[in-house]
C-alpha cells in the first residue's frame, strides 16, 4: 500500500517528463511481472492437475507467489521512498520556490540522491553569494550616480545665480533688469526646490529614529499646502485637478515627512505625464484591523508604469526611462508612510479609457480622534491658476 500511495503522490505532484517515465516503467515491470506471474500460475496449476496433485500443492504455491509479491512490493516502495519521491520532492520544491532557500536532505536516500541534494545547497549557497555581491555592486554603482546628480544639481542654481548676477551688472535700463529677474529667478527657484527635495530624500533614508514629532492636521489643507508650494513654481504646465475628499478626521503625522511622500509622487507624476493631462488626489476613511485609517489615492493619466517594474518602485536607487533623479524618492515615501503605521502601494492600467495609460498610488495614514470640520479650501481646477496668482486659501 506504501508502494501504491507512494505512486499516487508521484501522479498528483509532478508533472515533470522524467517523472512519468519513471511511472511509465514502474506501471509496464508492474503488468509484465503480473502476466508472468499469472501464465506460471497456470502452467503449474494445469500440471498439477493432470498429476492429481492440484489441491496439495496449490495452497504451497499461492502462498509462494504472494511472498514474492510481497518482496517485489517491498523492493519497489524502498526505490520510490529512497529515490524517485526525493526527486519529486526537488522537482516540486523549485516549482513552488520563489526565493533561494537551502533543503534539508532526507534520511535513508540512496547515495546518489543524496549527492544530488548537497550539490544543489551548494549551488544555491553560491548563487546567493553571487546575489548579495550583485546587489551590493548595483548599491555602489546607484550611489555613485547619486553623487554625481547631486553635484550636478547643486552647482546648477548657482551657476545660474552667478550668470544672473553678472547679466544684472551689465544692465542700466531698470526694464530690463525687472524683465530678466521675472524670467530667471523662477528657473532658479525651480531648481532650488528640486535640490532640496533630493537632499530631504537622501537625509530620510538615513533617518533611524522611531521617534516622530506628530501634530494634527486636517488631510485637505495638508493637501492644499503641498499642491501649491511645489506646482506654482511649473508655469508651463497644463494640469486639470480633481479633488475628492470623503474623509471625516484629521490625521496626526509629521507633517514635513508627509508633506514629501505627496510632493514625491506629484512631482514624478508631473513628470511622467510630461506636464500634461489630469491629476486627481482622493481620500476616503477605512477600517484596518479595528483601526481607522484615511486611504489617499494620487492618480494621474498619460503615463503607465509596466508590472515587472512596479514592484521594484519603492526600492532605493531605483529609476527608469528618467532624465534625471535619484531614484529615492518613492523609497522615501514608503519608509515615512511606514514609520505612521500605514502602507503605500500602486497600479496602473492602459485600457480604452487610458489609452495612454493612468498611474494611481495609494497609502494610509492613521486617522486622529478629532474632527476634521470647520474649514473649507479653494482648490485650483487647473495649473494656471497656480502661477497666476488665483491659487488663494479661503477659510471659513
Amino acid at each position: 500500500m506504501r508502494a501504491i500511495y507512494n505512486v499516487k503522490i508521484l501522479e498528483s505532484t509532478s508533472s515533470s517528463p522524467i517523472i512519468y517515465k519513471i511511472l511509465g516503467t514502474f506501471f509496464a515491470f508492474w503488468m509484465v511481472l503480473s502476466l508472468f506471474s499469472s501464465l506460471i500460475l497456470l502452467g503449474v496449476l494445469q500440471d498439477l492437475s493432470l498429476q492429481g496433485t492440484y489441491s496439495s500443492s496449490y495452497g504451497n504455491f499461492f502462498f509462494i507467489w504472494v511472498f514474492l509479491s510481497i518482496i517485489v512490493h517491498f523492493l519497489l516502495w524502498i526505490l520510490l521512498r529512497n529515490s524517485i519521491s526525493p526527486l519529486v520532492q526537488l522537482i516540486t520544491h523549485f516549482k513552488n520556490s520563489e526565493t533561494l532557500q537551502e533543503l534539508e536532505i532526507p534520511k535513508n536516500l540512496s547515495e546518489e540522491i543524496t549527492d544530488l541534494f548537497q550539490i544543489l545547497n551548494k549551488s544555491i549557497l553560491n548563487l546567493k553569494a553571487l546575489q548579495e555581491k550583485t546587489i551590493e555592486a548595483e548599491k555602489n554603482a546607484a550611489i555613485a550616480l547619486t553623487i554625481q546628480l547631486l553635484a550636478h544639481d547643486v552647482r546648477q542654481p548657482f551657476l545660474m545665480l552667478q550668470t544672473i548676477l553678472k547679466t544684472l551688472s551689465l544692465q542700466k535700463d531698470m526694464t530690463q533688469i525687472n524683465n530678466l529677474i521675472k524670467t530667471l529667478v523662477p528657473q532658479v527657484e525651480k531648481n532650488f526646490q528640486k535640490v532640496n527635495g533630493m537632499l530631504l530624500d537622501v537625509m530620510e533614508m538615513g533617518y533611524h529614529s522611531e521617534k516622530l514629532v506628530l501634530e494634527s492636521i486636517c488631510p485637505e489643507k495638508l493637501i492644499f499646502s503641498v499642491v501649491k508650494e511645489n506646482l506654482q513654481i511649473y508655469n508651463n504646465t497644463d494640469i486639470t485637478f480633481i479633488f475628492d475628499f470623503s474623509h471625516k478626521h484629521k490625521i496626526r503625522v509629521n507633517i514635513s515627512k508627509i508633506e514629501r511622500v505627496f510632493a514625491n509622487i506629484l512631482l514624478n507624476a508631473l513628470q511622467a505625464m510630461n506636464f500634461s493631462g489630469k491629476i486627481w488626489i482622493q481620500t476616503r476613511e477605512v477600517l484596518i484591523e479595528k483601526n481607522l485609517f484615511i486611504e489617499f489615492c494620487i492618480g494621474n493619466n498619460n503615463s503607465f508604469i509596466e508590472n515587472e517594474d512596479i514592484k521594484n518602485l519603492f526600492n532605493a536607487f531605483f529609476t527608469k526611462a528618467k532624465k534625471s533623479g535619484t531614484g529615492l524618492g518613492l523609497a522615501a515615501a514608503e519608509k515615512i508612510v511606514q514609520s505612521h503605521g500605514g502602507r503605500i502601494w500602486c497600479q496602473s492600467v492602459k485600457n480604452d479609457l487610458y489609452k495612454t495609460g493612468m498611474v494611481e498610488f495609494y497609502f494610509t495614514i492613521l486617522a486622529s480622534e478629532e474632527l476634521a470640520v470647520g474649514k473649507k479650501l479653494n482648490f485650483p481646477t487647473h495649473s494656471s491658476e497656480l502661477y497666476q496668482n488665483k491659487f488663494e486659501r479661503r477659510i471659513i
